[in-house]
């Protein structure tokens, strides 16, 4: 964990302006378990870091081809 999300966990609102989602898209995706969270209670939690990582795996590299 990086030192500025280390005291930080997120909300699914939290994630939803980071990722500029609707909160209901990000409450889809932990309902399809496509996302990392963390279950507290009743409550949905993410780590920053995680979401990073996971955002990173979500990228698509160019294969530099015409347009």
């Amino acid at each position: 964990m990086t030192e500025d999300h280390s005291k930080n966990l997120w909300t699914a609102e939290d994630t939803a302006t980071y990722l500029r989602l609707k909160s209901k898209t990000i409450y889809e995706l932990v309902s399809s378990k496509k996302i990392p969270y963390i279950k507290i209670g009743r409550s949905v939690r993410f780590n920053p870091d995680k979401i990073l990582s996971w955002l990173e795996s979500k990228s698509v590299a160019s294969l530099g081809g015409r347009r």
